[in-house]
């Protein structure tokens, strides 16, 4: 084969290799987050919807829960992401969540905490919202966690 046909054939391969890559727009590909962790998706509409990554939950056994949260900003969005308790009762279950702006990047990860007073079993639902969502979408926003504690 001439050189000339071998670079031509090279250039080819490469410029298929690169349209390949160019519509490939998943914030997921090639990472796969923890087990027990929470997904944030935002999606180009900055519409939220949460989902837990597997059917792992954390062990309800100790005061505090520290769930990891893994946000993909499919919008890049820039505005506060926060989290709320719906339908908890505030006197035994505490949420902390860093309501900070959102960095407009593909993927951010942060820290959610769940305090509680007493550890008997209860359902805790958690909601995530932009500030300022118009939605009424609020199902697809939340996840739900039964706090159970189970001894090894």
């Amino acid at each position: 084969m001439k050189p000339l046909v071998v670079a031509a054939l090279a250039l080819a391969s490469m410029a298929g290799s690169a349209r390949g890559q160019q519509h490939n727009h998943d914030p997921l590909a090639g990472h796969t987050p923890p087990p027990g962790t929470i997904v944030v998706t935002i999606n180009p509409e900055a519409r939220v919807a949460a989902a837990w990554s597997d059917a792992t939950r954390p062990n309800a056994c100790e005061p505090r829960l520290d769930i990891l949260v893994h946000i993909h900003n499919e919008g890049f969005v820039t505005s506060n992401l926060s989290a709320t308790l719906v339908g908890a009762d505030a006197s035994t279950t505490t949420l902390s969540f860093s309501g900070d702006v959102l960095r407009g990047v593909p993927m951010e990860t942060r820290m959610l905490s769940l305090s509680r007073t007493e550890l008997a079993p209860s359902d805790v639902t958690i909601e995530f919202a932009l500030a300022n969502d118009p939605t009424a979408l609020t199902e697809a926003r939340r996840v739900n966690l039964h706090l159970l504690c189970r001894q090894s």
